[in-house]
C-alpha cells in the first residue's frame, strides 16, 4: 500500500511541476536519434520515434528536448517521454554517457549481464535529477536509460532507453548543442 501511495504522489508532483513552464519557442534537429522501448511481442527493444528539438522556455531557458512517442499514450505523457537538457549541464551528461559507452564494450566483451545505475546529473530546473543506468537485454546487447529524479523517486516508465550507437548520437547531439553547433532547419524559408 505504501508504494501505491508513493507512486501516486510521485505521479501527482511530476504533473504539476511538468505543467509548471511553457514552450516560448520551439525549432526540430535533424538528428538519426532513436530511443527505443521493450516490446513484449517482439521481445525485444525497439525503436521509437524520436524528435529533438532546440526550445525556448518561459523563463527564457534554452534546452535540448528528447521526446519519443512510446507504443502506448498515457494521461499523464500526452506527448511521449521527453527530458530537456541544460547546455550548462553537458559536461555532466557528456561524462555518463562515455560511461555508459565503455561499460558497454566492456559487458559485451566480457559477457556480462547487469543493471546499474552509472550516476545522476541535474535537470534544466535544478529540481530534480536526471538518472543515468545501464541496464543489459541480454549478454550482446546494453542499454542507456536516462530516467528523471524528483525527491529521490524516479519515473521510470517515462524513461528514455538507447542502445549504444544511439547513445553515441545523444552524446555528439549534446557536444554540438553546447558549442552552438545545432542549427534548425528553417521551415518557413523552405516551404512558403
Amino acid at each position: 500500500m505504501r508504494y501505491v501511495i508513493s507512486r501516486f504522489v510521485v505521479l501527482v508532483l511530476t504533473a504539476c511541476i511538468a505543467q509548471a513552464f511553457t514552450v516560448s519557442k520551439s525549432d526540430r534537429v535533424n538528428t538519426p536519434l532513436q530511443a527505443c522501448e521493450f516490446n513484449s511481442i517482439a521481445s525485444n527493444y525497439l525503436p521509437r520515434p524520436t524528435s529533438v528539438a532546440l526550445e525556448v522556455l518561459s523563463k527564457k531557458h534554452e534546452v535540448l528536448m528528447v521526446q519519443m512517442t512510446p507504443y502506448a499514450r498515457s494521461n499523464m505523457f500526452p506527448d511521449g517521454y521527453q527530458i530537456r537538457l541544460s547546455k550548462s549541464k553537458v559536461p555532466d551528461y557528456v561524462a555518463l554517457i562515455e560511461k555508459f559507452l565503455q561499460w558497454s564494450d566492456m559487458a559485451t566483451e566480457r559477457g556480462d549481464q547487469f543493471t546499474k545505475e552509472i550516476g545522476q546529473a541535474d535537470s534544466w530546473r535544478k529540481r530534480g535529477k536526471y538518472k543515468f543506468t545501464f541496464h543489459s537485454g541480454n549478454a550482446s546487447n546494453h542499454y542507456l536509460v536516462i530516467t528523471w529524479v524528483f525527491m529521490g523517486t524516479s519515473t521510470d516508465e517515462s524513461s528514455l532507453c538507447f542502445n549504444p550507437e544511439n547513445a553515441d548520437i545523444l552524446r555528439q547531439l549534446l557536444i554540438d548543442y553546447s558549442a552552438d553547433k545545432l542549427t534548425p532547419t528553417d521551415i518557413d524559408s523552405v516551404y512558403n
